[in-house]
């Protein structure tokens, strides 16, 4: 799937606490805990996240809302965040949450340097809603910057993101292995980063690993506590 703001050209990748998560093609797959848990014997289970940059009744969202089972994640982009999410989107993330689906919000953020409350203001628009009850689950934030002068940015919009709704889960997509200062004790920049985004023959060939250590070289992350990590494939625009 492309990625540019309308459907273009790939970007952007993620992981951390919760789920793991590995892209083929143009959709995610999301695995849970046990993948990296000491827990032998249980198999991982795992759940597809899509990225679902189309308009509401369109074929892909009508197919999403069928599958049996439902896929753990999809992301819902409205102009790439910057058009309204108004009922006509809502209805579309109510009928997914209904599958039990986990529905994100695309923001994109300009690899940190879009304004903060330009930025605000798209998430806001997924997490505000007149019936006073969100239609999101939580917050893509797409073109993540993996500098670690970043760092700040991304942590104060977690901040808000929660500060809207407390509940809200974030998934941040650097499109690349996450620098680990975004890992470090007290930072808290997103549940998940996608870290991978192209085809699986190209993950299993080339791909390094899930975070950028202190001293250059890449890791798989699993030495991070709390930590599941993934790969992504990340279009970009629906609106």
């Amino acid at each position: 799937m492309p990625s540019s703001r309308m459907p273009i050209a790939p970007r952007r990748r993620f992981w951390r606490v919760c789920a793991l998560m590995a892209v083929v093609l143009a959709a995610l797959a999301l695995y849970d805990r046990a993948a990296f848990s000491a827990q032998p014997g249980r198999p991982a289970s795992l759940r597809l996240g899509v990225p679902a940059y189309v308009f509401p009744g369109q074929a892909p969202l009508v197919t999403l809302e069928k599958l049996n089972p439902s896929p753990g994640i999809v992301i819902l982009n409205p102009d790439n965040g910057d058009g309204p999410f108004n009922t006509v989107w809502q209805s579309q993330a109510d009928l997914l949450r209904a599958r039990g689906v986990m529905v994100l919000g695309y923001v994109h953020t300009d690899e940190g340097s879009r304004p903060v409350a330009d930025t605000e203001a798209s998430i806001t628009n997924y997490l505000n809603s007149s019936a006073g009850a969100p239609h999101v689950s939580g917050i893509f934030l797409a073109e993540m910057s993996t500098s670690c002068s970043a760092e700040p940015y991304y942590a104060s919009l977690y901040q808000y993101i929660h500060h809207v709704n407390p509940a809200a889960f974030v998934v941040a997509n650097p499109g690349t292995a996450v620098n680990a200062c975004f890992l470090s004790p007290g930072s808290m920049v997103a549940n998940i980063f996608v870290t991978f985004e192209h085809d699986a023959a190209t993950y299993i060939s080339q791909y390094q690993g899930n975070v950028i250590e202190a001293n250059g070289q890449f890791s798989a992350g699993t030495q991070y506590r709390g930590t599941v990590l993934s790969g992504g494939r990340n279009p970009r625009a629906a609106g």
